[in-house]
């Protein structure tokens, strides 16, 4: 009897079975007589710290590493010490996106955005003069977000629906109901966004738009008519950018 030491099987809140992969471990093929293969630890991985939960999401700003492990937004140092610096909730079985802008970290994490502001911004902010601190954004204009992106001084989000930008240098926690957006050349809901070369792609389930910034009072970007995509994205983190050029 063969022991499939390669993966296994699980299942998750259906009655489906799913296949399971090794984390951070790379498969072998060689025969033992009881397997068709092990597992050795991948090339260059180094155990360097454990974190207060599952990792779902992490980024390297101003030379340290910011990662949501569980609910908590932790930093973690060349010594592999979590410094725990607030809860942004879950599910924790959901990835997060962070970005980040000069003066804070932005995260967003079940539906929610948060910024987090460390102490070396303190005199910078007029609009947060106690940092560090980890602050939600409540407005009741901003509505669901899936994901955000920073762009030109700005955050934007999304809900689905609307393209959604804050009101940038003056207070970020506020969020002005004329300066909502849409891509709308086909009604399919938005599920992601990203930046490349300074544009705004809002990827859609059916089509992938493309925005620049305008400027203006209102809804500062405009669609570029001519760079649409008529392909969409399965889902809000099934994209990236990578060698210049957008992936999903």
């Amino acid at each position: 009897m063969q022991i499939p030491i390669l993966n296994g099987i699980y299942t998750d809140n259906t009655p489906e079975l799913r296949t399971s992969y090794p984390v951070n471990l790379v498969p072998v093929p060689k025969q033992s007589g009881i397997s068709n293969g092990f597992l050795r630890q991948g090339d260059g991985i180094v155990a360097n710290g454990t974190g207060p939960g599952t990792d779902r999401g992490g980024i390297n700003w101003k030379g340290q590493l910011y990662r949501v492990m569980g609910t908590k937004l932790v930093e973690i140092d060349s010594a592999g010490t979590v410094t725990v610096l607030g809860d942004v909730g879950g599910p924790v079985n959901e990835l997060v996106t962070l970005d980040y802008e000069f003066d804070y970290l932005i995260v967003a994490s079940g539906g929610r955005l948060y910024y987090w502001i460390p102490v070396n911004t303190v005199a910078t902010l007029s609009w947060n003069p106690t940092a560090p601190i980890l602050r939600q954004v409540t407005d009741p204009d901003l509505g669901l977000v899936l994901d955000c992106v920073y762009v030109d001084g700005l955050v934007m989000t999304t809900d689905g629906e609307s393209l959604v930008v804050n009101d940038g240098l003056i207070d970020p926690m506020q969020v002005n109901p004329f300066k909502y957006g849409g891509s709308v050349v086909d009604p399919d809901p938005i599920v992601a966004l990203l930046k490349l070369r300074n544009e705004i792609y809002a990827l859609n389930t059916n089509t992938i738009e493309v925005f620049d910034n305008v400027g203006g009072d209102f809804f500062p970007f405009q669609r570029i008519d001519g760079a649409q995509i008529q392909k969409g994205c399965i889902g809000t983190q099934a994209c990236c950018v990578f060698m210049s050029a957008l992936h999903f």
